[in-house]
């Protein structure tokens, strides 16, 4: 009865160290892995809803006031992204118009994500101006969220959106954007779902990954 006493805690001794070895292994290659890798020349090519083939690619890095920042191109749309070693951020570019006058709301970098990825993070980031335009008030919204859960295996699923509310400028409107990542280790986005709503109208595309290429 004692040695199989014996044995059953030298198991179990086993097991948990086995655990804590896995667990612990995970974690440093989670803190040593890129889910997000921004370098100049990086491209990603994925097939879209319609089973075109898409280009989303670093094209050049760039300074903007003193913050560094990346250029992103995907299907024509550029996206500028700032990172640092424990943070990235979106870069926030609203111009407006109203006759011949352009008027700048918003020019700023938002955290969206630490590094390396936390479980469970989430954060919500809002502004709201008033704008006195040619004598008329003008009003100017926008309020970012963003969540990231980790998935199956060493993946996350990133999620990221952007609500816009401008009135009183010609092209007054709503806005909503929403992109899903799914982010894997040393490759980055491997699926990609961009949802918009502007007024009423809405349009959905997703992607996956078929290439990276670094």
């Amino acid at each position: 009865m004692i040695k199989s006493f014996k044995f059953f805690l030298l198991l179990l001794l086993f097991f948990l160290t086995f655990v804590s070895c896995e667990s612990s292994k995970n974690f440093i290659d989670t803190l040593l892995s890129d889910y997000f890798p921004l370098e100049t020349g990086i491209k990603w090519t994925y097939v879209d809803s319609s089973e075109n083939e898409v280009a989303r690619e670093v094209v050049r890095d760039t300074i903007i006031g003193n913050e560094s920042a990346y250029v992103v191109e995907m299907g024509g749309e550029i996206e500028l992204w700032g990172k640092n070693s424990d943070e990235l951020s979106f870069y926030v570019k609203k111009i407006l118009h109203r006759g011949d006058y352009t008027y700048t709301a918003e020019e700023s970098f938002v955290p969206v994500l630490y590094l390396p990825p936390l479980d469970g993070y989430s954060s919500e980031d809002s502004t709201f101006k008033i704008c006195l335009l040619l004598g008329d008030t003008a009003f100017y919204y926008r309020k970012l969220e963003t969540g990231i859960k980790k998935i199956e295996g060493k993946r996350y699923r990133f999620h990221m959106s952007l609500y816009y509310e401008n009135i009183g400028f010609e092209d007054s409107t709503t806005e909503f954007i929403e992109r899903t990542y799914i982010l894997a280790p040393d490759t980055g986005p491997v699926y990609i779902k961009v949802r918009r709503v502007v007024n009423q109208d809405t349009t959905v595309e997703e992607f996956n990954l078929l290439k990276f290429e670094r």
